[in-house]
């Protein structure tokens, strides 16, 4: 249930970024991370993990690993917020469609990872779908693409610095932290704060940013350990599904034949990838 109530909650957020309405995104990734910052000190107070976390600044190694893993995370969060704000949704969930693939593509040439027959067949659907869309497009679906490079790269990261998953995120907010509040420190001197161009209920939410941000994680790291990994795999999907849903359904975008024979092909990636894991010969 954990790890469910993640998901849906992440399939959801375009409803809760959505009402923010014309704050820029710059503004709410740094309200975004300032606010986590928060939360995520209040929960390694909570978990005793304090000792973990400076632990993870005092390693050269594990410092540089945070470094580019908040650089990663933070254009991931960018491009999710200026898509979702320009209505473009649906390519959101395309990227995370794509993601897992990418992860295992990443894990076949970083990590030496084996591929069977139906993780090639997997990357060559995704790969055309994305081929497809491109040409029809005119050009290459960016959005897609940053979303699951970054999120792909970013689990890459954390599955090689071994930080477990509260002090990882915690380290990381600390990270960004500094950036996001001299940005917002600059915007209130020049009269650009977010609290002075919204009303009181937008300030409500920008202080949410911080706990519908960290409290799915949190979430989720405590169902993941608890069930199987198979299992974690098949419900990633109720994300991506949950903003392709929202999309169409709620906001309207552009579905066309091209999108179709995408999403399609990408389904069927994934539905050629998840047939190899349970007739047990997924990479370990």
């Amino acid at each position: 249930m954990a790890a469910a109530a993640a998901f849906v909650t992440w399939g959801l957020s375009p409803i809760f970024w959505k009402a923010f309405g014309d704050v820029p995104a710059g503004r709410l990734l740094a309200h975004r991370i300032c606010w986590s910052m928060l939360v995520m000190l209040g929960i390694v107070a909570v978990t005793r993990s304090g000792r973990a976390l400076r632990a993870a600044f005092r390693s050269g190694r594990t410092v540089a690993a945070l470094v580019l893993s908040s650089l990663l995370l933070s254009t991931n969060w960018l491009t999710f917020l200026w898509a979702v704000s320009h209505d473009y949704v649906v390519e959101c969930s395309l990227g995370y469609f794509i993601t897992p693939l990418f992860s295992v593509l990443l894990g076949a040439i970083v990590l030496k990872e084996k591929l069977n027959r139906y993780h090639l067949l997997a990357l060559c659907l995704a790969g055309a779908g994305v081929l497809i869309l491109g040409v029809a497009y005119g050009h290459v679906p960016w959005i897609a693409l940053i979303l699951t490079v970054t999120f792909g790269t970013y689990g890459l990261i954390r599955k090689t610095s071994h930080l477990q998953s509260v002090t990882g995120f915690a380290g990381e907010s600390l990270v960004m932290a500094p950036l996001a509040i001299a940005y917002l420190a600059v915007t209130h001197g020049h009269g650009r704060a977010a609290t002075q161009a919204v009303s009181a209920v937008d300030v409500l939410l920008l202080v949410g940013t911080g706990l519908i941000t960290a409290l799915p994680l949190v979430a989720f790291a405590y169902g993941a350990r608890r069930i199987r990994l198979s299992t974690v795999g098949f419900m990633q999907y109720i994300a991506p599904t949950g903003q392709f849903l929202l999309g169409v359904f709620v906001y309207g975008e552009d579905f066309t034949q091209r999108h179709l024979v995408t999403f399609a092909l990408i389904w069927l990636g994934v539905a050629a990838y998840w047939l190899g894991v349970m007739r047990g010969r997924s990479p370990r």
